[in-house]
């Protein structure tokens, strides 16, 4: 992953095999081009749940995470590399 993401950006597991990487001060068109950056380079099966910070409903960064995971959630539905956004980030 480091070789996806830029020096500012926080990558942490998070809950047992799940990854988060906050990217600050990145769009939506960014947060994007980071995901499908981490599909393409990964050489596995991954799931990339994106969640936007700028969107209305977003009031701490556990409503934040919440969207993030549901997106994640949503793209495993779907099958092995896939990318998924939050509605809100749409």
């Amino acid at each position: 992953l480091r070789g996806c993401t830029r020096d500012t950006d926080l990558v942490a597991r998070y809950d047992g095999g799940e990854i988060v990487i906050l990217a600050a001060e990145a769009d939506y068109d960014r947060a994007r081009v980071l995901g499908k950056r981490i599909l393409d380079n990964s050489g596995v099966g991954v799931f990339v749940g994106l969640a936007c910070s700028r969107a209305v409903d977003v009031a701490n960064p556990d409503d934040l995470l919440r969207q993030a995971m549901a997106a994640l959630e949503a793209c495993r539905q779907r099958g092995e590399g896939r990318l998924a956004t939050s509605v809100d980030c749409e």
